[in-house]
């Protein structure tokens, strides 16, 4: 493939360019601009949109490169894998040769490198090649962000163009260059060098006056544009014209002042002896600088830019990293700390770092100019000629680092810093990590030495884990044993466990001159007072992650307000970026973030809590109404889902059941964690309206452990504040955990508990759902027949109440009942007077669950031809809809069909079809549902390896989930499996399993039909009777 991106976008492949328009080929641009390696997500939809972003910039970034990938496909088969997903964005795979860009830089630099020895006319060719690739203007059709980006290459085309010419003038041409020069002058009327140019060759054209009226033009302009005169060069060249100077030759440029050529510096501090782990992030910068066969780095200059919080160990790399760089350059490595984040040290100023580096390239001080400008110029040009590395330690800005970086391609330049130097462009941006568990217990262990023993390990653990694997607060701790010859490993885990949990945790983490918490507290101090206020209150948050809405609630802003001191907190190191506008802090930051928050006035604490307690409750409603919204209209509690007054602050939009259901997805954690945090702050009913809300969206998501630890939470405190309502909420939703769970005595005692104080209270509705709920517990214990009269009198409260809902579910189980009682032809009419209130309330869930539970009943009547079509008809109906539940239950029974007619691609398709979305959606019982009908169809067909595996992986999914059913159906399909392997002992063993199982919960029979304890009995008979 070929890629142009000098002028508009054009890519060719076999079969001809690429047709692709709008969104996706900013993408496209971006990520070429990058070519083989990772852009962000941010910095994508950045350039993609600028500030208008959407709400759903990131799921529109994947179209995005979808269609991308597409249309790659279109003009090359093979190559829609060329664009590669990863952690946080994408990268484009690009083969040398395939990208006009670096077509084009590569010969500019075999140009520059041919100029440099001499060879002008290679020079003159390879310049002429790469600026032969251009098309146009690279910004020409691009604004905003990639616009900025996209000029950058402008720059690069006109710095070579300027050279090019520069190589001409000096090889004799002149007349052939005036309307080149001309031309470029029109689109940059302020170069001077241009203009130079354009004067020497009109003079050496025989065309005197014209020269001298270009410099008369420039001198106006200047003057009139910038208040200044033209450059010392321009004017000497003029002199130079007027005086009719016979060479016409070039005149040579001054350099200025003149180093010391002998002085080489190396300012490098020493490199650590216990240097530890990074070993993908050295390589990383080491591949920056490759060495040629001459043993020096290439001919580029490359800035990369290691960032990171406080304490995580960015200059021990930068200068591990420079040691091992130092050999690629001849001339000597710089070195300076520019004291950005120094507790007690003002930065240093741009001026004063510019002398120290001029002095370590040997000039002496009188030859240093004084004005900041004049000293930055003359650092370039002294290195102009130079292959020097430059480390630039612990920066404060961008502005501080802008007169600091060289312009000579043959420097490297590695810059530290807490913040993230987003503004510096051309830049390799490299985020440092703590440290991985096994490497920040290496380095502990290399910094006490025999201190700790290999019988320590799980100790070291500890200890490396409490300090976050932070490096220097694990070498303040490995400090603090070192100097107490009485102490061990174990000793100083618990005392590191004990201090952390009070508030002077941090300051016991400093050693006399290294301190935990004054790094992050220089951090604090450089933040804006807004700022400050924001990070003091992500102390306060509960969760697990923050975004701008929580944000807003907790400040009590705007969502745009928000995101922008997000950013800020995330360009000062002090939160991490995990997704496009998600953050979380390093533990020890959150610890000191809480502690900062504790000594904001208690007032001020209370009303942060209650706005984001305000945040969580009603947003949830919201998601919860807009993806169930037949709860709402028909609670099963007098009012479960009460009216919640929208907070003061923003709330995220919530269209429809994707944007509700992602919300609930990606903000779980957050809302359980301050449920739980609640109570200890005085609010207890946020637990109580959390978990009875929650329920159903917990249920669905096989969410057992999260359910059953809210709901224990609410119950308690409802209890110790007598508040009766929120404990029969709470029993009501214990009771059907315990049922999921299989804990049918403590399910059946839960619902009793809350039947009778629903009837003391009089609520029809919550009495209705206790007999349901006794009624679900008889069932699973094979008592169908008086499962049937719960149902029946929960039925009837439910017609007299009017909940329709309470219908809806009743009938389902009493069809459920009565098809376990082989009473198909009641079955049959329960499902259909199910469907029929189904559709008369508008829940399409419901109508296609009743449709399935009618071809079911067809299934197990013998008749699986007649169903296929009613289930693609559910299918067809549950992807219109958006349902994934229903989805994935109806692949499940289109695999069996086809199971059971022996059509087993077709059965391990529709099987798979099913994992793939529990996959997606993260739903474990689906998965290990789909695992069982890929296992049973590579058993029937002979794989019983394959067969053994997806089995094995369902009891997994099974045992987590603690589901007695399906571990009984896993353990069936591992001992069919190892039966047909020869395996008999351990086959027997499973079967025994599963029927402990079955007999610990009163079961005689499973959800499929052929595994009851009568068949897995049969099969141990004829194991017993092949061994007689």
């Amino acid at each position: 493939m070929q890629f142009h991106i000098l002028g508009p976008l054009e890519v060719h492949g076999e079969h001809g360019r690429m047709r692709l328009t709008g969104k996706p080929t900013a993408v496209l641009v971006t990520l070429l601009l990058q070519a083989n390696r990772g852009v962000s997500h941010e910095h994508l939809i950045e350039a993609v949109w600028d500030d208008r972003l959407p709400n759903t910039a990131v799921a529109a970034l994947r179209t995005y490169v979808s269609r991308i990938r597409r249309a790659f496909a279109d003009i090359e088969p093979g190559t829609a894998e060329r664009i590669v997903a990863q952690p946080n964005g994408y990268a484009i795979r690009v083969q040398p040769g395939e990208l006009d860009l670096e077509r084009f830089r590569a010969h500019v630099e075999r140009g520059r490198a041919a100029a440099a020895g001499g060879d002008f006319a290679e020079a003159i060719d390879n310049l002429d090649a790469g600026l032969g690739l251009w098309r146009a203007r690279a910004r020409e059709e691009w604004t905003g962000t990639l616009g900025q980006h996209m000029a950058g290459l402008d720059e690069e085309y006109f710095a070579a163009a300027e050279h090019q010419i520069e190589l001409k003038l000096a090889v004799g041409e002149s007349a052939g260059l005036i309307p080149r020069i001309t031309s470029l002058i029109t689109a940059h009327p302020l170069r001077e060098r241009l203009r130079e140019h354009l004067m020497l060759a009109l003079y050496r054209s025989g065309r005197q006056s014209d020269a001298l009226a270009v410099y008369q033009e420039v001198h106006h302009l200047l003057g009139r544009e910038l208040g200044v005169r033209p450059s010392p060069g321009m004017r000497e060249l003029h002199q130079r014209i007027l005086a009719e100077d016979p060479a016409r030759q070039p005149v040579a440029v001054t350099a200025g002042p003149q180093p010391d050529s002998t002085a080489v510096p190396f300012q490098l501090p020493a490199d650590t002896a216990h240097f530890t782990g990074r070993d993908d992030l050295v390589s990383q910068l080491l591949r920056l600088w490759p060495v040629h066969r001459d043993g020096r780095a290439r001919g580029t200059v490359v800035i990369s830019a290691v960032e990171g919080m406080a304490g995580v160990g960015k200059t021990t790399l930068a200068v591990h990293a420079a040691h091992r760089l130092a050999d690629r350059f001849s001339d000597g490595v710089l070195f300076i700390d520019l004291h950005g984040f120094t507790p007690g040290v003002d930065p240093v100023a741009p001026e004063h770092a510019l002398e120290y580096l001029l002095r370590g390239l040997g000039l002496s001080g009188n030859q240093i100019p004084s004005d900041r400008d004049a000293r930055s110029a003359l650092y370039r040009s002294v290195l102009a000629r130079r292959r020097v590395l430059i480390v630039l330690d612990n920066a404060a800005d961008e502005a501080q680092l802008r007169p600091l970086l060289p312009a000579a391609r043959g420097c490297g330049v590695l810059v530290t810093s807490r913040r993230h130097l987003v503004g510096l462009d051309d830049t390799v941006h490299l985020n440092l990590p703590v440290l991985p568990a096994g490497e920040a217990a290496a380095l502990f262990r290399a910094l006490v030495a025999d201190r700790a023993t290999p019988a320590d390990a799980r100790t070291i653990a500890g200890i490396v884990a409490l300090c976050g694997h932070l490096p220097l607060a694990i070498r303040i701790v490995a400090a603090r044993l070192r100097a107490n010859q009485a102490g061990t490993p174990a000793r100083l885990l618990a005392e590191l466990t004990d201090v952390l949990t009070t508030e002077q945790g941090l300051d016991w983490l400093s050693d006399g001159h290294r301190a935990v918490s004054a790094a992050l507290g220089v951090s604090y101090r450089h933040l804006a007072p807004d700022q400050q206020h924001a990070f003091r209150l992500l102390g306060l948050h509960p969760g697990v992650d923050i975004e701008p809405y929580a944000l807003a609630a907790l400040a009590d802003t705007t969502i745009n307000e928000a995101r922008r001191l997000l950013e800020h907190l995330h360009t000062a190191s002090l939160v991490i970026q995990t997704d496009y506008h998600r953050y979380t802090l390093h533990d020890l930051v959150a610890s000191y973030a809480t502690r900062l928050a504790r000594g904001s006035p208690e007032a001020e604490q209370r009303a942060a809590l209650d706005r984001v307690f305000a945040f969580y409750a009603y947003t949830t409603s919201a998601a919860l109404a807009v993806a169930y919204p037949w709860d709402a209209a028909y609670p099963w509690e007098i009012d479960e889902r009460p009216p919640i007054p929208a907070p003061g602050t923003p709330t995220p939009p919530l269209e429809d059941e994707a944007q509700a259901l992602l919300w609930l997805d990606t903000e779980l954690g957050n809302i359980l964690a301050t449920a739980h945090h609640a109570p200890g702050h005085g609010r207890p009913d946020h637990t109580s309206h959390q978990a009875t809300i929650l329920h159903r969206y917990l249920r669905i998501r096989s969410l057992y452990t999260d359910a059953l630890a809210i709901n224990d939470l609410a119950l308690h405190h409802a209890r110790a504040g007598g508040d009766h309502v929120a404990i029969h909420n709470a029993l009501a939703c214990l009771s059907a955990v315990h049922l999921w769970y299989g804990r049918y005595d403590l399910s059946a005692d839960q619902a009793r508990q809350a039947l009778v104080l629903a009837r003391a209270a009089g609520n029809r509705a919550g009495e209705q759902d206790a007999l349901h709920g006794i009624a679900e517990v008889h069932m699973q214990r094979n008592q169908f027949t008086s499962a049937t009269d719960y149902l029946e009198r929960a039925l009837d409260i439910a017609v007299e109440t009017g909940n329709r809902v309470a219908e809806l579910g009743t009938t389902l189980s009493l069809g459920g009942a009565h098809q376990s009682l082989r009473d198909y032809d009641k079955a049959a009419a329960w499902y259909q007077r199910a469907l029929t209130v189904s559709r008369g309330i508008g829940h399409y869930r419901a109508v296609q669950h009743a449709m399935r539970c009618i071809a079911n009943l067809q299934w197990l009547q013998g008749e699986p031809g007649s169903v296929v079509d009613t289930y693609h008809e559910i299918l067809a109906m549950a992807r219109a809809s958006g349902s994934p539940i229903s989805e994935q239950l109806t692949l499940r029974a289109l695999g069996n069909v086809h199971r059971q007619l022996a059509q087993y691609r077709k059965a391990v398709d529709y099987y798979q079809e099913a994992l793939t979305i529990a996959m997606k959606t993260g739903d474990p019982m689906f998965q290990a549902e789909a695992h069982q009908g890929i296992g049973r169809v590579h058993q029937a067909d002979g794989r019983h390896c394959d067969a053994l595996s997806h089995h094995r992986t369902a009891l997994e999914l099974a045992d987590e989930l603690g589901q007695p059913s399906v571990q009984a159906r896993a353990h069936n399909g591992i001992a069919h499996a190892l039966s047909s392997l020869g395996d008999t002992d351990r086959s027997r063993e499973h079967w025994n399993a599963a029927l402990a199982i079955l007999a610990n919960v009163n079961l005689t029979y499973t959800e499929e039909p052929d595994i009851t304890t009568a068949t897995i009995l049969a099969q141990l008979a004829t194991l017993d009777k092949g061994q007689s």
